[in-house]
C-alpha cells in the first residue's frame, strides 16, 4: 500500500540525486544509489553504465563536461508498489561551459527500491523527445516519409533490382 510518507521519500532521494548533481558532488550523486546492481541510461549513445563504477565515471564525466549546472524539476510523479518505486519528472538541465548557456529538456524515470537504509535509486533512464516525431503521433512520420522518399528515389536512379540486391526495397 503506496503511503503519503512513501511517495515523500522517494521524492527526496530523487531532488536530492539532482541537487548533488546540481553541486557537482560525485559522492553525493553515488549516495543515492544501490550499490551493485545499478544501471544508469543517458541519451548519449555510449551511455548505458551497468554497476557502481561504470555509473560514477559517468556521473564525473557528465560533471566534468560543464562549468555550472542545475536541475529544475517541477513535479516529480511517484508510483509506490511494495518495495519498488517508479519515479518520473520532465526535467530541464541548465548548464554552462564558458560563455554558453545550455538549455536542455530530458524526461528521466527512476526506479527505486527500499532498502534498509531507506529508498535508493537502482536505475535511471534518460531520453529526449524526438523532434522528428509529430504531437499526437505515436512514430516519427516525417522520418519515415524522409527516409521513403530517399529511398524510391536510389530505386528510380539505380533500378528496383539494385535496391533489392541491398536488402532496401
Amino acid at each position: 500500500m503506496t503511503t503519503e510518507r512513501d511517495v515523500a521519500e522517494v521524492r527526496s532521494v530523487v531532488y536530492r540525486m539532482a541537487g548533488a548533481f546540481s553541486a557537482k558532488d560525485v559522492d553525493g550523486v553515488m549516495a543515492t544509489f544501490v550499490g551493485q546492481g545499478v544501471t544508469v541510461v543517458g541519451t548519449g549513445s555510449d551511455e548505458v553504465r551497468f554497476g557502481p563504477e561504470a555509473v560514477r565515471l559517468q556521473v564525473a564525466r557528465d560533471i566534468s563536461e560543464v562549468d555550472t549546472l542545475s536541475f529544475g524539476m517541477d513535479h516529480v510523479r511517484v508510483d509506490v508498489l511494495g518495495d519498488a518505486a517508479f519515479a518520473f519528472a520532465d526535467t530541464v538541465i541548465n548548464a554552462s561551459v564558458g560563455s554558453e548557456i545550455i538549455r536542455f529538456p530530458i524526461r528521466n524515470t527512476f526506479g527505486l527500491v527500499r532498502t534498509e537504509a531507506g529508498w535508493l535509486i537502482a536505475q535511471i533512464h534518460t531520453s529526449v523527445a524526438s523532434h522528428q516525431q509529430d504531437e499526437g503521433r505515436s512514430f516519427p512520420v516525417r522520418l519515415t516519409k524522409t527516409l521513403s522518399s530517399l529511398l524510391t528515389s536510389i530505386d528510380n536512379a539505380a533500378g528496383s533490382s539494385a535496391v533489392q540486391s541491398k536488402s532496401l526495397g
